[in-house]
């Protein structure tokens, strides 16, 4: 979910009547737990536990009217609209993360199978974050966008996030920030759905443009289009500099990731790439 207004929240919690109070947001529940910041796999939050961002300017609470909301100092940030008694966040060992109204799941991250290590932590821009061993899970601004993936196992890559999802049918089991290519230079990254065709240890890449390139791990899916890691690249991945200073058409990702994409993604693993 986006980041909204605090005006915005507002409306639509009074509309559902989930915490609306004389007109304004509610304050942060009375006589809560003492809260932390991260809590790992195998846990359950019952009502009134909390998280609390290192720097304390943020929340995450499972409510008693069943809603779990993320408050800052100037209201709601994030929530999943969920209602009922006995409510319960859970961190389950497999990866997924979990809202509970009794014993119905209310609501899910759908991100089971990406690791038994998974914690949850309330960072100090208010943002939650599942990670497993390998890195990003899933964010409660970065959330799960494998919903419409029918593949069994898929990367999704967004130019404009510069981000990476790699999904097993609709469920994320990791993200990563990528450099996709330098379109300010015409070596744009061609949009469009593919299969990885090959995978390759330690190779020599030659560009059309000129240049050789070694990297440790090389997945082609298109031609001469593919997925990499780029050992050269000084600036972050992710970056908005990948206009002046991306690819030259390729998906570079940090050299962790390709290690764990390389084990993770067999030959004929789907590659959608959208603007």
């Amino acid at each position: 979910m986006r980041f909204l207004t605090a005006m915005r929240l507002l409306t639509a919690l009074c509309v559902t009547g989930l915490i609306c109070v004389a007109g304004a947001v509610s304050a942060w529940p009375a006589g809560a737990q003492t809260p932390v910041s991260t809590v790992g796999a195998g846990t359950s939050l019952g009502v009134g536990s909390q998280l609390t961002s290192p720097n304390l300017a943020y929340r995450m609470v499972v409510q008693h009217d069943g809603n779990v909301v993320t408050y800052g100092p100037h209201g709601v940030v994030w929530f999943t609209h969920t209602s009922g008694a006995a409510a319960r966040l859970a961190v389950q060992h497999d990866g997924n993360l979990v809202v509970y109204v009794g014993t119905r799941p209310a609501w899910q991250s759908r991100t089971s199978g990406s690791g038994a290590a998974n914690h949850l932590t309330l960072a100090d821009t208010g943002i939650l974050v599942l990670t497993s061993s390998h890195g990003v899970v899933w964010t409660s601004h970065i959330n799960n966008g494998c919903g419409s993936n029918s593949a069994s196992r898929a990367l999704f890559v967004s130019i404009h996030d510069q981000l990476a999802r790699f999904c097993e049918g609709n469920r994320q089991v990791l993200t990563s920030a990528v450099t996709t290519g330098a379109t300010a230079l015409g070596d744009g990254t061609p949009l469009g759905s593919w299969t990885v065709y090959a995978k390759v240890r330690d190779t020599w890449l030659y560009p059309a443009s000129g240049g050789a390139y070694f990297v440790h791990y090389w997945m082609p899916y298109s031609g001469a289009y593919g997925v990499h890691d780029s050992p050269w690249q000084n600036f972050p991945y992710g970056s908005p500099l990948y206009t002046t200073r991306g690819s030259h058409g390729c998906v570079h990702m940090p050299g962790t990731i390709m290690t764990w994409l390389f084990g993770w993604a067999p030959i004929g693993t789907s590659v959608r790439v959208s603007a």
